[in-house]
């Protein structure tokens, strides 16, 4: 037997990632959370397209300007918009569970000791969680498009899929999506218990930011400073063309995506499993 053959092979991320996929496909909660976030978000989009499109006539009601109300100018692209709004909270379940699953049933002992270097461990959770939630975002993108294009082609002028506006609001909506679960994974490392992490992300992401925003004088400028306004910013400027604010609403979302991972990063190594 050769020296080459004993020796250690060593780990590293794209291995720890591979293993992640595995887990993230074969857990049932996980596959749940992501067949219901399009599910979910897919049966609304259409429920609301279709039934705005097609709702008959009432006195004193323009169904038109009640579109242009909704969705704006480009009805399927303010559906599209509206769908990503709509997913978050389904993708930062998701992303909470990639995490919170395997610290409540011990599986990340079993984790550590096969990968020492816990960084690994940490990478490989974030980047699977905002993978998963990008394939989920153009998923619910590409369909809702195709649901409201034909729904809306009477009563609007349709948006091709291949202009500036449309591909800005796919991408700016799929990133924000994919901080989304990436922050949601990030606080989970905080928590053993699934219960707790999934408390604290959507009070943290979906609740303090409209109770912040309360505050007289300081409330609105802290609120703009919070990852929802940026991550939400990024679907806003995309349908209205403001790409500035697009620009910095990346850029703020992928700031906060950095100190979210740096931070569950120094919890999870500093922490007794």
């Amino acid at each position: 037997m050769s020296v080459h053959a004993l020796a250690p092979v060593r780990t590293s991320l794209p291995h720890v990632m591979r293993s992640e996929r595995i887990k993230l496909l074969s857990l049932r909660s996980t596959r749940w959370a992501l067949l219901l976030s399009v599910l979910i978000t897919l049966t609304m989009s259409a429920l609301m397209s279709v039934g705005l499109a097609f709702a008959p006539p009432e006195e004193g009601m323009d169904v038109d300007a009640l579109i242009l109300a909704t969705y704006g100018e480009r009805p399927a692209l303010g559906a599209m918009g509206q769908a990503f709004l709509t997913a978050q909270i389904l993708t930062a379940v998701l992303g909470t569970l990639i995490v919170s699953t395997d610290r409540s049933s011990g599986t990340l002992r079993t984790a550590v000791t096969a990968v020492p270097r816990r960084t690994l461990i940490v990478a490989a959770k974030l980047i699977t969680s905002a993978t998963a939630a990008i394939a989920v975002a153009v998923v619910i993108g590409v369909a809702t498009y195709a649901i409201a294009t034909p729904a809306f082609a009477a009563t609007a002028d349709p948006a091709p899929f291949f202009i500036p506006e449309t591909i800005a609001t796919l991408l700016g909506g799929s990133f924000g999506i994919a901080v989304t679960a990436l922050l949601s994974s990030a606080l989970a490392f905080f928590f053993r218990s699934t219960a707790a992490a999934l408390g604290v992300v959507l009070v943290t992401l979906f609740i303090l930011p409209s109770i912040i925003q309360l505050v007289p004088i300081v409330g609105s400028p802290i609120a703009s400073l919070l990852p929802p306004s940026f991550i939400n910013g990024l679907v806003v400027s995309a349908l209205g063309s403001d790409w500035p604010r697009m620009a910095i609403s990346f850029g703020g979302a992928a700031a906060w995506a950095a100190v979210a991972s740096l931070a569950a990063n120094w919890r999870f190594r500093r922490t007794d499993i």
